[in-house]
């Protein structure tokens, strides 16, 4: 966590300037608020003349998604963080009351519908009773070839035949 934190200030970018004067609040959200964070760096130089400078940088709360601001009174500016610094942030301050993803939920089931019915009634499932040896010929029910009388309604006038 502090890695990604470091790894942000060493290449620190504004997303957009928001004020040209920092002040001890900000404005954020409609609201003129007093700043919630304060981040105090000590950046070393390199090389033979090595030294150490305080910088202070100020944060508000984060207002939406991506939206968090930041100020320097060292440069008197105020600006809105780009997304990894806002994110780095995010889980130093907010990462130990994160509750985490949502439960995972049992997958829907996709069971396909039973295929559209047919003229043809399925064949009934064996049971002991019914059960035919493998060696006996079976011949299909014998078809009637009477028509079958239509039902007592006004609208069928002739009989239907299968």
């Amino acid at each position: 966590m502090i890695e990604s934190l470091v790894a942000q200030l060493r290449t620190l970018r504004a997303k957009k300037f928001t004020a040209s004067e920092q002040r001890k609040t900000v404005f954020i959200a409609g609201e003129e608020r007093p700043w919630k964070y304060r981040l105090d760096a000590t950046l070393t130089t390199a090389g033979a003349e090595a030294r150490a400078t305080v910088s202070k940088l100020y944060f508000s709360e984060r207002a939406g998604g991506d939206i968090q601001l930041a100020g320097s009174p060292e440069f008197n500016v105020v600006f809105e963080v780009e997304q990894p610094l806002l994110d780095a942030l995010f889980a130093l301050t907010y990462g130990p009351h994160d509750p985490g993803p949502p439960p995972e939920t049992e997958p829907q089931s996709t069971a396909t519908p039973p295929p559209a019915s047919t003229d043809t009634p399925a064949p009934a499932p064996a049971s002991e009773s019914t059960a035919v040896p493998a060696s006996t010929p079976v011949s299909p029910p014998a078809q009637s070839t009477e028509p079958t009388p239509a039902p007592d309604t006004a609208a069928v006038k002739e009989p239907v035949t299968p």
